[in-house]
Parts: structure tokens; sequence; C-alpha cells
């Protein structure tokens, strides 16, 4: 078993401990070297390797078909052939793990595989966690919350845990806290020392956040059901409040905020993230060109409705903090992107047809939807084969505010 090592690549240091190995996706042209350890003729960064990812595991199980290995460290190859580099994660000189500074391995080198066997290997690891006492990695309860992060709300996400204030004995609010994404995630970074509230009107999500509360083994943190717009909390409730792109989905923004300033403490942190008018304009523009073309005014005005709904610019949003009882915003914009094949995929993707597609369609009059985003698809379609791509950006905006002193004294009770 490896004692320590590192993989050292172009301008990339990964330390493994002891107990722990690394997964890499691995394919044909290989050749063992020496004791089982992987050899390639040249070596070079990981960029463009048939290695495609890693990601630290504890111990594993070998299990190789192509029998082609008797060492406990089966090769690292790459479908690139003998001109591309893999790194050697194994040797028997390996010393023990110092958590001050873990022992450079190094790299090997590894020539083709003779032509009998150069696409026959493939070497697959059975993987097994060495996890904490009581819990169960069997239970297909604990392994369904293993997927914590919903892929959408992971960017947002990130940037909001990255603005907020650790504290001890903070009392936090999330609105929208959907199925729990960074309520659990911000739950635990704070730790026992904090009481955390999320709060969402959609029941069976909650149901979701409930079950990773529950497997997380967490005791700090509630749920509630009810809307933005009128909290069931007393005024000065809370140190802090986030939300993750919930505020987006609001049916009433200026009286969800009210309720958030009526809810803080005075000098409570709010962290609110929301993407920006300029979200996916890769469809919205040559949707709107689609319904000008067709005569569809209406339809046009409902796009811009929407957008304007649902997207606030920064300038419309810090305004609206103002206008609730927040001062002293600070804003931090980013922006992702979601890359697809084709416009075809986009449409089908699980993401799209839950939260986007049926206000699409809502857009344009009964009679003329389907021709529309026929339309839209051909479009988008050949945009995507003139680009070698369909990309769509999601550009953000994450903003840090205050709470004005007697903010929440100043409205009403929820």
């Amino acid at each position: 078993m490896v004692s320590a090592s590192q993989v050292v690549g172009a301008g990339w240091v990964m330390s493994i401990p002891r107990g722990w190995g690394v997964v890499l996706a691995a394919s044909s042209r290989s050749q063992l070297g020496p004791k089982g350890r992987t050899r390639a003729e040249r070596p070079h960064g990981l960029t463009g390797c048939g290695v495609r990812q890693g990601a630290l595991l504890p111990t594993y199980r070998q299990r190789c078909p192509a029998s082609c290995v008797e060492n406990d460290i089966p090769p690292l190859s790459c479908s690139h052939g003998s001109g591309c580099a893999v790194y050697n994660l194994w040797r028997p000189q390996a010393q023990p793990f110092d958590p001050q500074g873990a022992t450079t391995i190094g790299r090997s080198r590894l020539p083709s595989l003779p032509a009998s066997a150069a696409d026959s290997v493939l070497c697959s690891w059975a993987m097994t966690f060495q996890a904490s006492p009581g819990i169960d990695l069997d239970d297909p309860q604990v392994i369904a919350v293993l997927d914590e992060v919903p892929l959408w709300s992971a960017p947002f996400g990130l940037a909001l845990l990255g603005r907020v204030r650790l504290r001890r004995n903070l009392r936090v609010l999330e609105v929208g806290c959907g199925t729990g994404f960074p309520l659990v995630e911000l739950a635990q970074r704070l730790g026992p020392s904090c009481q955390l509230v999320g709060l969402d009107p959609w029941r069976a999500v909650q149901q979701r956040a409930e079950l990773k509360i529950k497997q997380v083994g967490l005791t700090n943190v509630e749920l509630v059901c009810g809307t933005a717009e009128k909290m069931p909390f007393a005024d000065e409730s809370f140190d802090l409040v986030v939300s993750n792109n919930g505020l987006s989905n609001v049916a009433d923004l200026d009286q969800a905020l009210a309720e958030c300033a009526r809810v803080c403490e005075p000098g409570a942190q709010l962290v609110a993230t929301h993407n920006l008018p300029a979200t996916m304009a890769e469809v919205y523009l040559p949707y709107e060109a689609i319904l000008t073309a067709r005569g569809l005014t209406g339809a046009v005005e409902r796009l811009h409705a929407h957008i304007r709904a649902k997207r606030k610019t920064v300038t419309e949003m810090v305004a609206a903090l103002e206008r609730a009882g927040f001062e002293r915003a600070a804003v931090t914009e980013d922006v992702f992107h979601m890359r697809f094949l084709d416009g075809t995929t986009m449409l089908q993707h699980f993401l799209i047809r839950i939260g986007f597609l049926e206000p699409w369609r809502a857009i344009a009059p009964s009679s003329d939807v389907d021709a529309v985003l026929a339309e839209l698809t051909e479009r988008l379609d050949e945009q995507a084969r003139q680009a070698g791509e369909l990309r769509l950006t999601i550009p953000f905006a994450c903003i840090d505010a205050v709470a004005k002193p007697s903010a929440g004294a100043q409205r009403g009770g929820g």
C-alpha cells in the first residue's frame, strides 16, 4: 500500500497520505515497468492526456479483467499512446507520510504495449471508502446524499460561502433553501454553536433537505415551510441571512427584502446571489429574433418581462436592498458557462426541462409555440455546428450587505 506520494505534473502537485489512492481514468496502449510501475517515453503536463480525472479516495480493491498487473497498484495508462505522460503513484522506497511535507515520488516512463494487446488493456478499480464509525456506506440513504450539490446551484453557492463572515453563535436564515445547498454545507462549516433555519415554500424539496440533515448528523438546522414575503419569524431573529439565487424566484422582491430586513438583527449580514439579465443570451437573442420576424410583438414583450422579473441588474438589486433597510452593499460579479453539443441536447437536458423550458414555452402564443421552438432549436444547432459547441453564459452577482440599525424595528411584524 502507498505510504505517501505526490503526483507531479506541469505546475501541479497533489500530496497523497497513507491509505489513499488516486483514481485516474485509464485505457489502452500501456505497459508496466518493473514492479508494476507505469512508464512513458516522454513526460508532459496532464492537459490533453487520456488520463482524464483524478480524485482522492481511500483504500481500494484492484480488479483488472486483462490481468495486467501482479502488484497491488494497477497501471495508469493513456489512450493517446506512448507520447503522452502518466505519473507513477507507487514505489517500494516511498517514505512514511510526513504531514509537514509529503515525500515527492516523481515520474516514470511507459512504452507502448505489443500490438496484440494495445487495445485490450482496461484496468478498473473497485473503490471502498474508509468512513467514520457510524456511517454505513451500504445504506441507500447515505449514498443518496453523496451528490449533495446541484450543479446549477454550485457556482452561486461557492461565491456566497466565500463572503459569509464565519463567527460563533450565529442565528442564520437561508431564504429559498431548496434541497439544502448551501444550508447543509454552511451548517457544517459554522459548527454546532450556530443555529440555522431554512425557509422554502416547496415542501417536496425540503424533504430532500431533511434527509441530508439527518444523514450528515446535524442537530442545529431547522426547516420551515413558508414564503419570503411573509416569514413566520419574530423581528430581529437572525444575525445572518443568505439566499442562493432564491430571491430571483420570489413573487414580490420588495416585500421579500423588507421581510429579510425585519427579521435581521441590526448590523446583521445579508449575502445573496442572483443571475443577471444577460443569462443565456445565446438562447434569448435568437428567440427574440424569431418572435420579431413572425410579428409576435406580444410575445416579445412577454420575453422582456420574463427577463426583468427573474433577473435584476446589480443596480436594481442594490436599490431594492437600500429601500428595504440594508446598506454598505459590496458587489462581486462573476460568470460561468454551460456547454452542450447543440441546441437539441440543451433542450433535452434535465435542468432545462425542469427549470427553463416551460417558461420559454409560455412566452410564445400556444398556436405558434411548437413552430417557434422548432426554429429556435434549428438556429441553436446551426450555431453549435459553426462554433463546435453551444456555450451558454451565466453571469451572476453576489451582494454582501448589512442591516441598518433598527432596520427590523422600523417594519411591522410578519
